[in-house]
């Protein structure tokens, strides 16, 4: 019985993503159905809105990829507010952790490394780290920061 409630629950809330997705941009659903790579009806894409058909994981792609939204956007769009009801700290991880991962998405690989290699030394030697900043120069590290953050 429990299994079925999350599903029917992340069946209604993949729902409501289309549903929001569509009138976000303005489309009626003939147009938001013809979009995607496979061709939907517009019956069928008023089924997948209301939720009374599954939506398969290709399905839930092509519309990511058609309308050009990644998957944590898309079920954002559900439940916006969502990090305001976890707890202060989990919240504060959370952001912490996306933002982090927003900030380095697009960057190269030699400035990658150079972050990797800061995260390493202010996890294997946190006191050192945060006592004494020098630790990253000894280390061969360029001191300063803040010049290469865009």
């Amino acid at each position: 019985m429990k299994d079925q409630r999350i599903i029917s629950r992340t069946a209604q809330r993949i729902a409501r993503c289309v549903l929001l997705l569509r009138k976000q941009r303005g489309l009626t659903q003939k147009q938001f159905g013809s979009r995607l790579a496979q061709k939907m009806q517009q019956s069928y894409v008023g089924r997948i809105e209301r939720g009374t058909i599954a939506v398969n994981i290709e399905t839930i792609d092509s519309i990511l990829e058609a309308h050009g939204i990644n998957l944590l956007d898309f079920l954002a769009l559900a439940e916006p507010d969502a990090m305001i009801i976890r707890s202060a700290k989990t919240h504060h991880e959370n952001n912490a952790r996306n933002d982090l991962l927003y900030l380095i998405s697009d960057m190269d690989d030699a400035t990658l490394e150079f972050i990797l290699e800061i995260i390493k030394l202010f996890k294997y030697y946190p006191g050192e780290t945060a006592a004494r900043p020098g630790v990253l120069k000894a280390a061969g590290h360029r001191p300063v920061l803040k010049n290469r953050i865009k």
